[in-house]
């Protein structure tokens, strides 16, 4: 459905709302609403909490299966150190946010080096055989993703700043 409002275009998909102001686009996703300037300008995501963030959702089910992974383990040095590096990752992308845009950014840059302490810890524990390499391989993946999702929001937040 299009309409129009005084020049601007208001476009539904499904809650997906979309206006359009000359080079500004504003998309509204229920309460999510990302502004984009210029035909190929840079974008900018605003939140209302950082239970909003797909890279804090995805850290979260990390930590979680991290637990799950190393519950049984008798190694209980490495196992709780891996525990505590992917908690690590979601807790300083959320305080961070909670504290703020100068903030934030230093928060992301400390869970990043969280997720690559919980990947190396991940290397290790393959390599003395905790690990099969099914769980290892989706582990991995999954962690280097998080480590490019926390980079692009820290690209994201030095672009908004002044």
């Amino acid at each position: 459905m299009v309409q129009w409002f005084s020049g601007s275009v208001v476009q539904l998909f499904g809650g997906l709302v979309v206006w359009w102001f000359g080079g500004l686009v504003v998309w509204w996703f229920g309460g999510l609403v990302v502004w984009w300037f210029g035909f190929w300008g840079d974008v900018w995501v605003t939140y209302r909490s950082f239970e909003e963030l797909e890279v804090w959702k995805r850290s979260c089910k990390l930590a979680v299966s991290v637990y799950g992974i190393v519950d049984l383990w008798s190694d209980y040095g490495l196992k709780n150190q891996m525990q505590r590096s992917a908690v690590s990752v979601a807790s300083n992308i959320a305080e961070g946010c909670e504290r703020g845009s100068k903030d934030f950014a230093r928060f992301l840059r400390i869970a990043q080096g969280s997720a690559a302490e919980l990947r190396t810890q991940t290397y290790i524990a393959k390599r003395i055989g905790l690990i099969p390499d099914d769980q290892f391989q989706i582990l991995v993946d999954e962690q280097k993703e998080i480590s490019k999702m926390i980079t692009g929001l820290i690209k994201s937040l030095n672009k908004t700043e002044p």
